[in-house]
């Protein structure tokens, strides 16, 4: 049963109660994304586009691909003791990208599908080393930092992206 059903459930056993009520009511009222479910694997979309990475966070929505997405450049942000699921994607060129101090190591290719999924176990910065296979030469916008923080560092660092999101967009990427 849901939180919300089983809100709903005791709210009928309570009626007579106009002070459980009132605690019910507030429970409703708090937002879902305060209640998130540890157990489901944390997503992040990572887009490789005109050589530099965006990132796209899940909203307070806690889903991608919807308006409150929350979206970042050139590092990536995770919370610590969470399953990652990292999607990747490619507009334009077949990407690699890199984290040798967590073992992490994939491809970014333009219409397929691919994902990185690991445990981030402990919190600190790891460097990204990206790369384009083009032949054009290496671009350092593809470098950058994976940070895995502690979940109220993290929480504020999607505050603080929601309140001054990045002024670029990706230039080929036609998805949200």
């Amino acid at each position: 049963m849901s939180l919300i059903g089983l809100c709903l459930h005791m709210m009928k056993l309570a009626r007579p109660f106009v002070l459980q009520n009132w605690v019910l009511y507030l429970l409703l009222t708090i937002p879902i994304s305060c209640h998130q479910n540890e157990t489901e694997p944390f997503q992040i979309q990572v887009l490789g586009d005109e050589h530099r990475w965006f990132v796209t966070y899940p909203g307070p929505d806690q889903l991608l691909g919807t308006q409150d997405d929350l979206h970042g450049m050139q590092d990536i942000h995770i919370p610590t003791n969470r399953q990652i699921v990292i999607l990747l994607d490619s507009s334009d060129y077949i990407y690699t990208l890199k984290v040798p101090g967590l073992d992490l190591n994939q491809l970014l290719v333009p219409e397929i599908d691919f994902r990185l999924e690991f445990e981030s176990q402990s919190a600190g910065q790891f460097e990204i080393d990206g790369g384009q296979m083009c032949g054009l030469p290496r671009f350092e916008q593809l470098d950058g930092k994976m940070i895995v923080q502690d979940w109220k560092a993290f929480k504020q660092h999607m505050a603080e992206l929601r309140a001054n999101p990045p002024n670029e967009r990706p230039v080929n990427h036609t998805g949200t």
